[in-house]
């Protein structure tokens, strides 16, 4: 069961930082694949102004009305119809937080979505959001250099 539909005119469109670094130029990284002109599939990372609980209560309360459902991956997660969301705490000695205007501990806040505006909304859907929410969160501390 596929996620995005098939056609002919496929288009991907990169905002923020090419490469995935939350903590460069921009504090936000994301990824949208457009078929036949519709935007398909969205995944994206940013640092959170938002501390973790705040954060919390943020994603729940948005998205209450596709009842969403806990998962295991990063520091919380969630998954829902059409998509995933979570969020982690990235440590980062050594390096310095950025931008210097911004607490040190909400810069340390990392959150993820993805979403597929055709998926299916089958229990199947949720499990590949879960596994690809899993292995983003993966990704996401490895290219940021988050500390184990």
């Amino acid at each position: 069961m596929p996620l995005v539909s098939k056609g002919k005119n496929k288009s991907v469109e990169v905002k923020g930082d090419r490469t995935f670094d939350l903590y460069g130029r921009w504090k936000f990284s994301g990824c949208q694949i457009e078929i036949n002109g519709v935007r398909e599939f969205t995944a994206w990372g940013d640092r959170s102004w938002f501390e973790g609980g705040d954060l919390e209560k943020f994603i729940w309360n948005s998205n209450a009305p596709l009842h969403p459902t806990p998962i295991a991956a990063g520091d919380k997660g969630i998954v829902y119809r059409g998509g995933a969301s979570a969020y982690f705490r990235c440590e980062r000695p050594g390096r310095p937080p950025s931008p210097r205007n911004v607490s040190s501990a909400a810069v340390k806040i990392v959150e993820l979505g993805i979403s597929a505006n055709g998926a299916p909304r089958t229990q199947h859907t949720k499990e590949v959001f879960t596994a690809l929410m899993r292995q983003f969160v993966q990704f996401a501390k490895a290219e940021l250099k988050c500390d184990p």
